[in-house]
């Protein structure tokens, strides 16, 4: 079993963690840009067919210091990284928005972009996501991931390096996507 959140359109860069999914040191590294915990194996994950997709939190990088990403720009990237995940989801999966619910057959996902790097025009040219799926009613972890990327279009025009930051976000849900997929069955 493997969560993987890897994407071919980005060029390779090391993973950088933020600290907010804790200790790091039980993640395995698959490649140079992903880093995975799955911490429920042997567990039958075939019972959960609801997902509850939290709202995506951002963190800037600390050192990007001169490039500034508007708090409404910030929005805007976590919106659009949530909608990619749920557009993913959606047809797999039923989809709580309650965040309230708990129950037996609800995972949680919980994604924060991490170490966020604006481009040149204030769009996304680095960014880390950093995500972990919780047994709804537990709290337990069954599995986390970090996976770091740079936009690679130093040169394009503002549209293309949008463009480009919408196809990290939709190689991620993609790849969430098929995780799931695969370890519930659904």
């Amino acid at each position: 079993m493997s969560v993987a959140l890897a994407t071919s359109s980005c060029s390779t860069t090391d993973v950088r963690t933020s600290g907010i999914l804790g200790d790091y040191s039980g993640f395995e590294r698959r490649d140079d840009n992903t880093l995975v915990q799955v911490l429920a194996s042997g567990t039958d994950l075939a019972s959960y067919r609801r997902v509850m997709l939290e709202e995506v939190v951002v963190y800037l990088d600390p050192e990007s210091s001169g490039r500034v990403l508007m708090p409404s720009d910030q929005y805007a990237v976590a919106t659009r990284l949530r909608a990619a995940m749920f557009t993913e989801l959606q047809n797999h999966f039923d989809l709580v928005q309650d965040p309230t619910v708990r129950s037996a057959d609800l995972l949680r996902v919980r994604v924060a972009l991490t170490d966020i790097v604006p481009g040149e025009d204030g769009e996304l040219g680095e960014a880390t996501a950093e995500l972990e799926v919780i047994d709804s009613q537990t709290g337990e972890r069954i599995a986390a991931a970090v996976s770091r990327r740079v936009a690679s279009r130093t040169n394009a025009t503002r549209d293309e390096r949008l463009a480009e930051a919408e196809r990290m976000f939709a190689d991620w849900a993609a790849a969430l996507r098929g995780w799931l997929v695969d370890v519930t069955g659904a």
